[in-house]
């Protein structure tokens, strides 16, 4: 019984919490020469022109949990920092402000260059309670190459 017990203990904490496993992720490779990778549940994804957008919350409701992700020639925003990974300096730049319907809006970039095809924007943006994950859109960015 006492094995019996701790077995089980051992079974509930070694569980991937989860809902897809981070050892495999979502592969996009985008026809203007790019890929990433996303290490988290997406709900819908659009094909633009020059990149992705990426639903995180379901389609059916008004608060908005997305991230966008585009190959551009240059840095859409000014830079609010700097920080170098991997021998890369990529900006980045955060605001948070109040909707015209009284909610909290909140946005999250970073600019990732790319050599000769500019470089790769990503935006996390979501509305009311639901914060960006700076963290989740920094995992993307580290994933982002030419595929060119």
């Amino acid at each position: 019984m006492k094995y019996t017990a701790l077995f089980l203990l051992f079974a509930i904490v070694s569980c991937d919490i989860y809902t897809e496993p981070r050892n495999n992720p979502l592969h996009l490779n985008h026809s203007v020469g790019f890929s990433v990778n996303v290490i988290t549940p997406v709900t819908a994804k659009q094909v633009l022109s020059n990149g992705y957008k990426l639903h995180l919350a379901s389609l059916d409701t008004r608060q908005t949990n997305a991230i966008t992700i585009q190959l551009l020639e240059t840095s859409p925003f000014n830079s609010q920092g700097e920080k170098k990974i991997d021998g890369v300096i990529y900006t980045f730049y955060s605001d948070t402000y109040e909707s015209a319907t009284g909610g909290m809006e909140y946005t999250y970039k970073i600019w990732k260059p790319l050599g000769g095809l500019g470089g790769i924007c990503l935006e996390h943006y979501a509305q009311s309670d639901l914060s960006v994950s700076e963290g989740l859109l920094w995992d993307i960015a580290k994933t982002a190459q030419s595929t060119q």
